[in-house]
């Protein structure tokens, strides 16, 4: 059998990692919300309309998907720790 924790300390890692992603994607999204929300009522005003805040958030999610892809490659490297 093979040591399995530096595995697992990996795999928490990138599960973290992924979180943090899906963090930084959200949080823009609800920024641009905000501000059309806030420019629908006329409390707030801006020529760009949150628009800006996009980009951000595609990034994020485009981050996310190998972030994913790491994830699983490390829980099937976890699996090998174990003899069947």
């Amino acid at each position: 059998m093979i040591d399995p924790r530096p595995l697992q300390a990996t795999l928490r890692q990138m599960e973290a990692n992924l979180r943090r992603d899906q963090a930084r994607c959200e949080a823009p999204r609800r920024s641009s919300t905000r501000t059309r929300k806030l420019a629908m009522r006329r409390i707030w005003q801006s020529p760009e309309l949150g628009y800006t805040d996009r980009p951000g958030a595609n990034s994020s999610k485009l981050r996310s998907t190998p972030d994913q892809a790491q994830i699983d490659n490390a829980k099937i490297q976890l699996e090998y720790t174990v003899i069947r």
